[in-house]
């Protein structure tokens, strides 16, 4: 039996009707799912100071990575401070982020609940941050020890993809590494 002979019994013997497409408006694609004008950003610092301070060039609306190393015979506070802004018109607090003093990674607020008793040695940090709908992000910030085993991980969702963007700023220890990977827009 043909399929049309089956859809006719089933439904009926009516007269097809032709299949138009309708048009969707109003709906537009995200910017972090489109690829088209955009190319890969990788970027290497090595020895970065305290203090110093130099623009992401990223684009916060994809997704992107920054990742840095330390090494320290006293455990000192690791930290960065992103989304700094030069302009006095665009004012906003910075994202604090690392390694705390007190043993606990965080991101802004939200800290990690585990406090961390580190060797002296060298860590290794690295901030993912994926934009989601309507604006917003997450962020996930993961801290290895030497040997790449992960000893903490902590996730924030609670800042736009404008907070993240403008300059970075090393607020802790000095560092051995930084690596910045994401993507431009063209």
């Amino acid at each position: 039996m043909l399929r049309r002979s089956l859809f006719s019994m089933l439904l009926g013997n009516s007269e097809g009707t032709a299949v138009t497409q309708e048009t969707v408006t109003g709906i537009d694609m995200p910017a972090y799912l489109k690829t088209e004008n955009i190319m890969p950003l990788v970027k290497e610092f090595d020895e970065i100071i305290s203090g110093q301070e130099f623009e992401l060039k990223v684009s916060t609306a994809h997704a992107f990575k920054i990742s840095w190393s330390s090494t320290s015979d006293t455990l000192i506070t690791s930290h960065l401070l992103l989304g700094t802004k030069a302009a006095a018109a665009n004012v906003k607090v910075p994202i604090e982020l690392g390694l705390h003093a007190d043993g606990y990674l965080f991101i802004g607020g939200i800290k990690d609940k585990r406090v961390l008793s580190l060797e002296k040695g060298s860590q290794h940090f690295q901030l993912e941050v994926h934009p989601q709908g309507e604006n917003s992000t997450y962020a996930k910030l993961t801290l290895r020890d030497h040997y790449g085993l992960t000893l903490a991980t902590v996730k924030n969702s609670d800042y736009s993809t404008e907070d993240w963007s403008g300059n970075l700023l090393n607020m802790g220890q000095n560092l051995m590494h930084l690596k910045i990977e994401g993507s431009i827009l063209k």
